[in-house]
């Protein structure tokens, strides 16, 4: 998180030390102390991330879903798991504990703040205050799970979806121009899902639609199917993201092979995401939809550049012919004309996206307030990347994801009002 240019006497947090906790508090003092001392580098500008997360309340399908489907509504276990028709999930190896965590002590005290306020609006923008960041998109955590079962019943899956939404928007009302939601679709049923990325955006002021990168019931995200969501999507003028979750009951790169979720994750956070970025390049989505704007999350960004690069090559040898021919660019230039991808704090590797593609492709999500985040230092994590310049981090920070979400007024506006 970054506290770039942000001077020690307009920390934003200062007022709220007392009841951080003590852990915290400290931790917030040291930041203090080494602005006054001049040790974090200055970066102009706002801070925009594209992936934060809520902490949905195990009664939210209950409370949110239709009546018709009140009697199938998922339930929320433990921290972020949930059980939806006796599938509890995430599925993952060695299980996930039931209980809460302890947030008074250890790596989850850091989060102790939030969990006293059951992760409300409220924390949510206390957090941001914290990181020092001006606007978030948010995305589930339980939500990328409650509809993820292959033989769930399509009309359930879109009414999961549908509540999750309301939610969402209520969540966001709070401080809209700082909160920013993107709908969630189930991909059980594609008429269904055009209609819930309407509903969402136009009438609940979603700005961007999402949709797990894993296929569903033997459908990849480029079926000829769901060309009437991206027609759809690409005319609401939102983008489309793609974000993967370890343990769902759909097809999944490392489901069933791996006995460790360390394993599990490593696998299909970032492959789950590069089959998604194939489908929708190969497969002819971008081709057919040329003003889809599309962002791949907490994958990392460093893929992308060979990637791409073995993509280019399998188009122009052999395989394109035979199998793409529809393509009239390489896959390559598709994606430095429509696709994002958000790089982790600490990425490194970064710099070889840039090297390949410019910088104007690249945003950044926080992945707070899940285990393996970075709170409450991501970006100055981020900041003291010593493989980007100063002017992609600026870049990164706000200007690509401002261009991404649609959101460059709005954007300004808090920047300003944070100033």
């Amino acid at each position: 998180v970054e506290f770039g240019e942000v001077e020690a006497s307009e920390l934003r947090v200062k007022p709220n030390l007392p009841k951080l906790g003590p852990r915290l508090g400290a931790a917030l003092r040291d930041v203090r102390e080494q602005l006054q001392r001049g040790e974090f580098e200055e970066l102009e500008g706002g801070r925009f991330q594209v992936d934060g997360h809520v902490l949905e309340p195990v009664d939210l399908w209950e409370r949110y879903i239709d009546p018709e489907f009140r009697h199938q509504a998922p339930r929320g276990v433990g921290v972020l798991s949930v059980e939806v028709l006796g599938h509890v999930l995430p599925d993952v190896p060695g299980g996930l504990p039931l209980e809460a965590p302890d947030y008074t002590t250890g790596p989850a005290a850091r989060y102790g703040f939030a969990a006293r306020r059951n992760f409300d609006a409220e924390s949510q923008l206390e957090a941001l205050d914290i990181e020092g960041i001006d606007v978030a998109v948010l995305y589930p955590s339980r939500g990328l799970y409650a509809a993820s079962v292959d033989d769930l019943p399509p009309r359930l899956a879109a009414a999961i979806c549908r509540a999750y939404n309301r939610w969402l928007a209520e969540f966001c009302a709070r401080a809209p121009e700082r909160l920013v939601g993107a709908a969630f679709v189930s991909l059980h049923d594609p008429d269904l899902a055009v209609a819930e990325a309407v509903h969402a955006v136009e009438q609940l002021g979603m700005r961007a639609v999402f949709a797990r990168p894993n296929p569903v019931n033997g459908r990849t995200i480029d079926h000829p199917d769901f060309d009437s969501l991206y027609a759809e999507i690409e005319r609401l003028g939102v983008p489309f993201a793609t974000h993967e979750g370890a343990g769902v009951h759909l097809a999944q790169f490392g489901r069933g092979r791996y006995d460790k979720l360390m394993k599990l994750h490593l696998v299909c956070h970032a492959v789950e995401n590069m089959g998604a970025c194939m489908d929708l390049i190969v497969g002819g989505v971008l081709e057919r939809h040329p003003r889809l704007r599309c962002v791949f999350l907490e994958s990392g960004a460093g893929w992308a550049a060979w990637w791409l690069e073995r993509m280019d090559e399998h188009w122009e040898g052999y395989f394109g012919p035979r199998d793409a021919p529809y393509l009239r660019m390489k896959p390559s230039e598709y994606f430095k004309r429509q696709c994002f991808v958000s790089t982790e704090v600490d990425e490194r590797g970064t710099k070889y996206v840039v090297d390949a593609f410019g910088d104007d492709l690249l945003v950044l999500g926080s992945d707070y307030p899940h285990g393996d985040g970075k709170f409450p230092h991501a970006i100055r994590e981020f900041v003291g990347v010593a493989t980007l310049s100063d002017r992609t981090k600026r870049k990164i920070l706000w200007e690509n994801p401002a261009r991404l979400y649609g959101l460059e007024r709005s954007a300004a506006v808090a920047g300003q009002a944070a100033g």
